[in-house]
């Protein structure tokens, strides 16, 4: 299935972008960027980002990869939507789309990364035991290992997370 993009026709500068991402001190940035096919399916062109992250794709840093979140979606729901945009900062024009999930959810909760972590580890360490025996002889220490897996992921704070990892 193809991502509609949007043209942008106006879009932050370098700066407002550069203190979109470093300057949080105040709480997110938001920028603008305004396209004109946004008015069709809302009532305004302009579409506010809370920038994640940008990444150079050219020597000169006039070309950019944007990934940003939208807090006005076009679904309407009040959730977060991810874009990515394509963005030229010395004409300020572009294109965004909108992608399906949500990437940087690892980044606002730390605890669920480090969670997915301790599980993939639990799990190649089960999948490799299985692999050594033979098919359908499911031996007492792939139970602990589910038991450990099931252990890290209903694990409530910090603390009892680190308790479930060591020792695996």
């Amino acid at each position: 299935m193809a991502q509609e993009e949007y043209v942008i026709d106006q879009g932050p500068s370098k700066l407002d972008l550069m203190l979109a991402l470093f300057d949080a001190d105040m709480g997110a940035r938001t920028v603008t960027f305004h396209t004109p096919q946004w008015v069709y399916t809302h009532a305004t062109c302009e579409l506010g980002v809370k920038i994640v992250s940008a990444r150079r794709r050219n020597p000169a840093a006039t070309i950019w990869e944007i990934e940003g979140v939208v807090d006005t979606p076009r679904n309407n729901k009040g959730e977060s939507v991810r874009v990515s945009i394509y963005y030229l900062s010395d004409t300020r024009k572009g294109r965004m789309r909108f992608e399906e999930q949500l990437r940087t959810d690892s980044m606002f909760a730390p605890q669920a990364a480090k969670k997915a972590g301790a599980l993939m580890a639990i799990l190649h360490k089960m999948i490799a035991m299985y692999q050594n025996e033979h098919a359908g002889n499911l031996h007492e220490p792939i139970f602990v290992l589910f038991n450990r897996a099931k252990g890290v992921y209903l694990a409530e704070s910090d603390a009892a997370l680190d308790r479930e990892i060591q020792g695996l």
